[in-house]
C-alpha cells in the first residue's frame, strides 16, 4: 500500500522532470541559441560531470548556510510568535518590524550585513535567516491566536494560568500552522543563502550563489549546472522539512488522542 502511495507522488514528479528536459532540448534545437546563452541538457550535464567536486563542495556550503538560517528562523520565529500572542499591544508595536524584514529588498541590506559581520558563512546565514523568518512568525502567530472559544473559556473557568493556556491549549492548536510556516521558510532559506552568497561568500568558501555570480562571464554551462543544483537543493530541503513536519503532526495527533 505504501509503495503505491509513494509511486503516486514520485511518478508524476518524474514525468514533469522528463517533460521539462524534453522541452528544454526542443527549445535548444529550435532556437539556435549558442551555448553561451542557452546550453542544452547534455552540455550542462557534461559541465556538471567535469566540475562535480567544485559543485558538490559549493552545494555543501550553501546547505550549511541555509540550514543554519532556517534553524535560527525556527527558533527566533517561534519564540517571537509566542510573545506576539500574549498581548495585543506587543503585536501592534513589533509586528510592523517583522513586516519590514520581509519587504525590505535583501539586495539593499546585504552590503550592510557584510559591514557588520564581514564576508563569510555567518553573514550568508544571517541573510538566509532574515529571508525565511517572516512565514514562521505570521503562521505561528495566527495559529496561537486561533483558539477555540469553548476551550478557552473552559481554561478560564478552571483558572488556568497564562503558561498553562499557552502550553496546553495554544501551542498544540498552533502546530499545523507552525509546520506550514517552516515548510514555506525551508525553500526561502535556500533562496536567501544563494542571494546572500552573491555578496558575502569568500574565495575559500564559495557557495552556489557565488559560483553562479562568477561563472556567468566565462562558463555558462557550468553556471546552469549550479542553478539546477541550487533548485534541487531547495526542493530537497522542502521535502525533508515536510517529511519531518508531517511526522511531528502525526505524533502530536496520536499524543492528543491518547490523552483523551
Amino acid at each position: 500500500m505504501n509503495l503505491k502511495k509513494n509511486a503516486g507522488y514520485v511518478l508524476p514528479a518524474l514525468g514533469a522532470v522528463v517533460l521539462l528536459l524534453l522541452g528544454w532540448a526542443l527549445l535548444k534545437s529550435s532556437s539556435g541559441y549558442p551555448d553561451y546563452i542557452l546550453p542544452g541538457p547534455g552540455t550542462v550535464w557534461s559541465a556538471f560531470v567535469d566540475h562535480r567536486m567544485e559543485i558538490l563542495r559549493s552545494t555543501w556550503i550553501t546547505f550549511l548556510s541555509a540550514s543554519g538560517g532556517l534553524s535560527l528562523s525556527v527558533l527566533f520565529g517561534g519564540l517571537t510568535a509566542i510573545v506576539f500572542s500574549q498581548a495585543k499591544w506587543i503585536r501592534r508595536g513589533l509586528y510592523p518590524l517583522a513586516i519590514f524584514l520581509q519587504t525590505v529588498p535583501i539586495v539593499a541590506v546585504a552590503p550592510i550585513i557584510v559591514l557588520w559581520l564581514e564576508e563569510g558563512i555567518v553573514a550568508t546565514m544571517f541573510i538566509s535567516f532574515i529571508v525565511s523568518l517572516f512565514p514562521i512568525i505570521t503562521n505561528t502567530t495566527a495559529g496561537l491566536l486561533n483558539v477555540d472559544n469553548g476551550r478557552y473559556e473552559l481554561f478560564r473557568l478552571y483558572r488556568a494560568s497564562r503558561f498553562q493556556r499557552l502550553y496546553r491549549l495554544q501551542i498544540p492548536g498552533a502546530m499545523p500552522q507552525f509546520v506550514t510556516g517552516v515548510k514555506i521558510a525551508s525553500g526561502m532559506s535556500v533562496l536567501g543563502a544563494v542571494v546572500g552568497e552573491f555578496f558575502c561568500a569568500t574565495l575559500q568558501n564559495k557557495g552556489l550563489g557565488r559560483q553562479i555570480f562568477e561563472l556567468k562571464d566565462y562558463n555558462v554551462p557550468w553556471m546552469y549546472a549550479c542553478i539546477l543544483i541550487a533548485t534541487f537543493l531547495g526542493v530537497l530541503t522542502f521535502s525533508i522539512v515536510s517529511l519531518i513536519g508531517d511526522r511531528v503532526l502525526l505524533y502530536w495527533d496520536e499524543k492528543k488522542i491518547s490523552n483523551i
